[in-house]
């Protein structure tokens, strides 16, 4: 009788005894143990030899050389877990408003860190619950702008006045639409808001202006010139920096406004295109670190840093809790960033890494 390969049942068996017996010769196997697969079978090396060839000691890997050397420190973590959350600097304290929290509700949280004490303080929460919205100091004031409320959802155009001396919000004049995940900087003596979402388009690029004398609001000053929202924006010499984001995909575009000219110009672009990043000014030197990968919803670590007066961009230590919606500040020397989601998507952290360049 012969089997489905056309063979006669017994020279078949004879073929697959043959077969095994030198598979388990070139093994080493002892009679009647299974044989090793031809994947995982080894040829051992007797034991003089091993000995021999076990080092005596396992090199230690190189360190990874930075074109900017410094170290990251754990500050105290902030009083809450958040994401989305926006933070600014005034008179020595980093300042940090709303968010989301884990089941993603809209936060009321407000509070401020103290670098030289290395501590949280809760203050006067915002009048409503808003994530992504935009913060900046002004004139001895904190100005939070628009965002949203996640699960409405909603965007916001409201605005409100912090003033530390009374530790009280105000409402201010309403911007001119809706928007969320936004920046907003201070120029001069006025604050301005680039870029995020107006209501359902999926990126904006107006720019307006507040001005506190008047209690109101500019629409005329030139648009960005690209789309974007879940940017980051710092001050230099004056200018706003306009930093990242996305629109549809993330983008490595860097732009600068400048409110006395009132015209943009490009600069070069980040060495990492990423969106939920976020920026700061250390010195002559702007770092930039965090985002969100949108095709596999993984974070950004990366640390790059553009300075000022070579004109290019440097590498850093990577932030050592690589996170998204996160904010930062710089205060005396440090740049201090919170918060942050570790994967994409809704995800949150309390955690504050600061980081000290060394040269």
């Amino acid at each position: 009788m012969a089997d489905a390969h056309g063979l006669p049942s017994a020279r078949r068996a004879v073929a697959v005894a043959l077969i095994v017996a030198i598979l388990g010769a070139c093994a080493g196997s002892a009679p009647g143990s299974p044989s090793p697969s031809l994947a995982t079978r080894t040829t051992q090396p007797s034991a003089s030899v091993a000995a021999s060839a076990e080092p005596t000691s396992r090199p230690t890997p190189s360190p990874k050389v930075y074109d900017l050397q410094g170290a990251w420190a754990d500050g105290a973590q902030m009083t809450s877990k958040r994401a989305e959350l926006a933070a600014t600097v005034l008179d020595g304290r980093l300042y940090v408003a709303g968010g989301i929290d884990s089941r993603a509700t809209s936060l009321t949280t407000f509070e401020a860190y103290d670098p030289a004490s290395d501590t949280w303080i809760e203050l006067a929460p915002i009048p409503e619950g808003r994530d992504h919205p935009g913060l900046a100091a002004l004139g001895g004031k904190l100005y939070l702008t628009g965002g949203g409320i996640f699960h409405e959802p909603s965007v916001k155009r409201d605005a409100w006045a912090y003033d530390p001396a009374t530790n009280a919000w105000s409402s201010i004049a309403p911007m001119p639409a809706r928007r969320w995940a936004h920046v907003s900087l201070a120029l001069g003596d006025k604050l301005y808001v680039f870029g995020g979402v107006v209501a359902a388009e999926p990126a904006n690029n107006d720019t307006w202006v507040y001005d506190p004398a008047t209690n109101t609001w500019d629409t005329s000053p030139p648009p960005l010139p690209t789309y974007r929202e879940h940017l980051a924006g710092v001050v230099v010499d004056g200018k706003a920096w306009i930093i990242g984001g996305r629109h549809f995909s993330n983008l490595a575009t860097i732009e600068v406004y400048d409110p006395v000219t009132n015209k943009w110009t490009a600069m070069p672009d980040m060495p990492t295109a990423r969106g939920g990043l976020t920026a700061g000014l250390v010195g002559r030197q702007v770092h930039v670190t965090g985002g969100e990968n949108l095709e596999n919803l993984s974070t950004y670590g990366q640390h790059d840093v553009f300075d000022l007066d070579l004109g290019r961009w440097l590498t850093a230590p990577d932030l050592p809790k690589k996170r998204h919606g996160l904010g930062s500040g710089a205060i005396d020397g440090r740049w201090i960033v919170v918060g942050g989601g570790q994967h994409g998507g809704v995800a949150v952290s309390p955690y504050v890494d600061i980081f000290t360049p060394a040269n």
